[in-house]
């Protein structure tokens, strides 16, 4: 019964600056598929003011369901923005349905312009009920998964093309590869998973996930970043299940 923290939450404002996404990187072959299979996979376009011409500018992302109305993705993804559109998808790849954002959440800290990735996750909502489609499990990363070295999944929108798969581009896609060290040689931090996994532009927002013996995919982080060798990700953690799950803005 005892409290676990106070979190400050609040409407995303439709304000004219915006942050950059992180480029990402393919390491080595690109060794991602065309992968329609997970329903609950979404690809999210908005607009947001371009700082130069002031004019509406039309970007892409990812984000997975989590709920029968709740959507979680990067929080760089959805700062900022307006007219957010949900795409979801059959499995041979055609268009299921298109639902628009009805409100979308963001930690206070990362609308007051703190910190890279531990503060880079959102949750969007919708009206229509998602409960037809796949809704991810998320799990908390313990440090001790490091030493089981389990393949890591990334799914998500191929947003840019690839110079050796230009097929993927415009679709959703999965890579597999393994944590890895960073350029300062880190590999789990309380905040951030470090992985090897391709990803291009449109990425974000997407699950980073594990598989169990019987293929059943366990979230573990929000897929965010890149840095010189490696893709990272916000490591799911408590503080990140209970902004998703104990959310009074959402209910």
């Amino acid at each position: 019964g005892a409290s676990l923290g106070t979190y400050g939450l609040m409407p995303v404002p439709n304000i004219s600056a915006s942050r950059s996404a992180n480029t990402r990187n393919i390491i080595g072959d690109d060794d991602r598929v065309i992968d329609y299979s997970k329903s609950g996979i979404v690809k999210l376009n908005y607009d947001k003011i371009d700082s130069t011409t002031s004019e509406p500018q039309g970007y892409n992302a990812t984000g997975f369901i989590v709920g029968n109305h709740t959507i979680v993705t990067a929080a760089h993804c959805v700062n900022t923005a307006f007219n957010v559109r949900c795409t979801l998808y059959n499995s041979d790849g055609t268009v299921n349905a298109v639902y628009n954002a009805v409100n979308y959440h963001l930690p206070q800290k990362f609308i007051s312009g703190f910190g890279g990735a531990e503060y880079d996750y959102a949750v969007i909502t919708v009206a229509e009920d998602l409960s037809s489609y796949k809704c991810f499990n998320i799990g908390v990363c313990r440090d001790n998964l490091k030493n089981i070295n389990p393949d890591i999944y990334v799914t998500g929108l191929s947003g840019d093309p690839s110079p050796s798969k230009p097929q993927l581009n415009g679709n959703i896609v999965t890579g597999s590869g393994k944590f890895t060290k960073n350029v300062n040689n880190d590999t789990i931090l309380p905040k951030v998973l470090h992985y090897n996994t391709d990803m291009v532009g449109g990425t974000s927002g997407g699950p980073i996930y594990v598989k169990d013996s019987n293929g059943v995919m366990t979230v573990i982080g929000i897929n965010t970043g890149a840095d010189p060798v490696c893709n990272f990700g916000r490591r799911i953690d408590s503080n990140v299940l209970h902004f998703i799950y104990n959310n009074d803005e959402l209910n």
